[in-house]
C-alpha cells in the first residue's frame, strides 16, 4: 500500500525511503544516548558524613578509612536492632508471679467461679 501524494508532501518522505532491513536482521539502530543530563547539586558535598568522620577520629587508630568506619556503623546498627528485639521479646514473655502458699492453705474450685483459697492469707 503506497502513501498518497498528499501524505508524501506533508511528511516529506515516502514509504520507499524508509529502510527497515536492519530490523529484520536484528541490527536495529541504537537509540541516541542522553549526555549532560546529570542532577544539579545545590549543596557542597563533603568528603565523608559526619558520623563516619567521628568514628575515624574516636576509634583510637583502629579505623583508618571511611569504608571501615561505614562497616563499624553498620555492625553497631545491627547489634542495636538485635538488642532492641531481645529486650522487647523478654519484656513481652509470659511472667507468672512466684507465690508460695503455706502448707495448710486449701484451694477450692466452686462451680462457675474462679478458684480461690478457703481462708484468705494473712500478711506476715
Amino acid at each position: 500500500m503506497r502513501m498518497s501524494d498528499q501524505e508524501q508532501q506533508e511528511t516529506g518522505t515516502s514509504r520507499d525511503d524508509i529502510d527497515l532491513s536492519g530490523y529484520l536482521r536484528g541490527k536495529a539502530p541504537a537509540a541516541p544516548e542522553p549526555h549532560g543530563w546529570g542532577a544539579v547539586k545545590y549543596y557542597h558535598e563533603t568528603s565523608a558524613p559526619k558520623m563516619v568522620r567521628w568514628v575515624i577520629q574516636h576509634s583510637g587508630g583502629i579505623v583508618h578509612t571511611a569504608t571501615q568506619a561505614t562497616y563499624v556503623l553498620l555492625i553497631f546498627t545491627a547489634l542495636a536492632i538485635a538488642g532492641s528485639v531481645l529486650l522487647v521479646a523478654y519484656s513481652l514473655r509470659d511472667r507468672r508471679p512466684n507465690i508460695s502458699l503455706p502448707p495448710d492453705a486449701k484451694i477450692i474450685l466452686p462451680p462457675g467461679e474462679p478458684p480461690r483459697l478457703e481462708k484468705p492469707l494473712r500478711p506476715r
